[in-house]
């Protein structure tokens, strides 16, 4: 599980730069780039310990 938080950060990051994009991409179209791009998002989703 130790790319779990890496691969969180990332998708994290990508997120923030699609909201704060011009263009007003939101979470929906960040998800389906991520998507494009091969990324999990469900990653995101925190492990219960």
């Amino acid at each position: 599980m130790d790319n779990f938080y890496c691969h969180t950060e990332k998708i994290e990051n990508v997120m923030k730069q699609f909201s704060s994009c011009p263009n007003g991409i939101n979470d929906e179209e960040a998800r389906k780039r991520l998507y494009e791009h091969g990324q999990n998002v469900l990653i995101e989703k925190k492990p219960a310990i």
